[in-house]
């Protein structure tokens, strides 16, 4: 798979039940960004109680290797530490996964 995978480092934490914003990302082979047109990238979350959410994973601008990840109701539950995970096709059978922990805090409101 040509390149790396970068995700925005913040914010790590977001609100329960809140739907922004998204998370971005950017796939590049030496900053230099990567055609994705025929990639295919997923996105899971474990949250608190275990269950695991698909996520809605938008390629934005394909030619600059732009990705993001939106939230859905029910997506964003309070808790700390749940592992979400990229998974990248790049369409010829090279895969690349990412994971990162996120924290969702308490909606005072």
């Amino acid at each position: 798979m040509p390149g790396s995978v970068q995700v925005e480092t913040h914010p790590y934490t977001w609100t329960e039940g809140d739907r922004r914003p998204v998370l971005n990302g950017f796939i590049n082979n030496n900053d230099v960004a990567v055609d994705i047109t025929a990639y295919t990238i997923a996105a899971k979350l474990r949250q608190p109680d275990n269950t695991i959410v698909t996520l809605t994973v938008v390629i934005t601008t394909p030619l600059s290797g732009l990705f993001e990840i939106r939230w859905a109701a029910g997506d964003l539950l309070e808790g700390r530490g749940q592992l979400m995970e990229i998974e990248i096709n790049d369409g010829s059978g090279e895969i690349e996964t990412k994971r990162l922990l996120i924290n969702v805090a308490e909606n005072m409101g």
